[in-house]
């Protein structure tokens, strides 16, 4: 019956929660708990049927022993009454007494027979108990298998809810990375400076573990000239990723803006010992020794930059200003002259030719140095470099006119 009962109720586990949805561990556990609460009343049941055998084994014991001592009694007093009537005394007594001891003999016979049958009675009822003893034990074995199985599923069940929201973390994941990275590349396209900072906001706000979108947004900081934020930016870009040579060289370029050259000169050397193919880095930390008018390591620099790009003319250009800033004129014009072959277009390298041929005034050099600025107007759409190219022009035609003795800008 009690086995019945734990099987339906398994069968109707099984067949409807797990078809239906994900169990929950919470039911698997009652049924569990259910299962080992009937091992314990059958286990207790067991217990009271041996206790119940061993009381009627033992009085059946009790009343055997009882018995066969009664028979033992008559015996030696039937043995007496025998003795008197080989002696010859008390014939008569002795006739009546064995008369008596029949009698009890038979009584005593008849409850020998029925103690057989009390016995056979009892023996039955043991081997009874014996055998339902044995069926509980099977039944507390098949609950104890079908507990196990149980806990498998429960296990099963636990492990299945985990890769769920395993699975459903990964989703949502992928889903704020999908969403980032569309940010992203359309904060990387946007032109206008504030959207573009307002794009890698959101991008961040997403992930905020994004080293790349912290030193773009850095870049659009400094390209509108907000140094300080954009530091900040480029600090916690090198804190999620302290390889990040980029961030390093971004980040000296913002202390060089702020005048700040030798805190600018650590950044640069450190992307350079990152990466020391890094030629804008180079490039940047030659500019930095340029302002500090150490000329000697800004060529160093600007050197190697050529060498990792031949193709590089703004390297060519700084190389050609640290030239001329020592004086040596020919050295900067052979410089202005690639900058401008490999960018015909570079109005700077124009104006700064043109000031190199002033300064070095040999024959013909002010009119070199003329064309050189008509040709840098041409090409400068920038209102201040338009204007210093028109002083300057105004300089070389009257010092060809021998009015004017006023050093020319670059």
């Amino acid at each position: 019956m009690r086995k019945g009962i734990v099987l339906l109720l398994i069968a109707g586990f099984v067949a409807s929660p797990l078809n239906a949805k994900t169990p929950d561990s919470s039911n698997l556990q009652h049924y569990a708990d259910s299962l080992m609460h009937v091992c314990i009343e059958l286990n207790q049941t067991n217990e009271r049927l041996k206790q119940e055998k061993d009381t009627i084994i033992a009085q059946i014991r009790a009343e055997y022993e009882a018995d066969i001592n009664r028979y033992h009694t008559h015996i030696n007093w039937n043995i007496g009454i025998i003795g008197l009537l080989f002696t010859g005394v008390l014939a008569g007594a002795g006739f009546l007494a064995n008369k008596e001891v029949s009698v009890k003999l038979r009584k005593t016979r008849k409850q020998v027979i029925d103690m057989n049958k009390d016995m056979r009675k009892y023996s039955k009822l043991s081997e009874d108990l014996n055998e339902q003893i044995k069926r509980n034990k099977k039944l507390v074995k098949d609950i104890g298998e079908i507990k196990n199985q149980i806990v498998g599923i429960e296990s099963s069940v636990i492990q299945m809810q985990k890769q769920t929201k395993e699975s459903e973390e990964q989703a949502r994941q992928s889903a704020i990375k999908a969403k980032a990275s569309a940010l992203f590349s359309e904060a990387f396209n946007e032109k206008d400076i504030e959207k573009k900072i307002s794009l890698y906001t959101e991008v961040l706000q997403l992930d905020p573990q994004s080293a790349e979108a912290h030193n773009n947004r850095g870049v659009a900081y400094s390209d509108k000239g907000e140094y300080d934020n954009a530091i900040r930016d480029y600090d916690e870009a090198i804190k999620l990723n302290p390889q990040f040579a980029e961030a390093y060289n971004n980040r000296g370029n913002a202390y060089s803006n702020k005048r700040e050259y030798d805190r600018s000169i650590q950044d640069y050397d450190e992307a350079i010992k990152l990466n020391p193919q890094y030629v804008g880095a180079y490039s940047n930390r030659g500019l930095a020794y340029l302002k500090k008018r150490e000329y000697d390591k800004a060529i160093q620099d600007y050197d190697e930059a050529i060498k990792l790009n031949p193709q590089f003319a703004e390297a060519y250009h700084n190389r050609g200003v640290a030239y001329s800033d020592k004086g040596e004129y020919d050295k900067a014009i052979q410089d202005y002259d690639e900058a401008i072959k490999l960018n015909p277009q570079f109005a700077e390298a124009y104006n700064n030719r043109g000031v190199a041929y002033m300064c070095r005034g040999k024959e013909g050099d002010y009119a070199l140095a003329k064309a050189d600025f008509e040709k840098g107007l041409t090409l400068s759409p920038n209102k201040e470099a338009r204007q210093m190219l028109q002083k300057n022009l105004r300089d070389v035609e009257d010092k060809m006119n021998g009015k004017t003795d006023s050093a020319p800008t670059q």
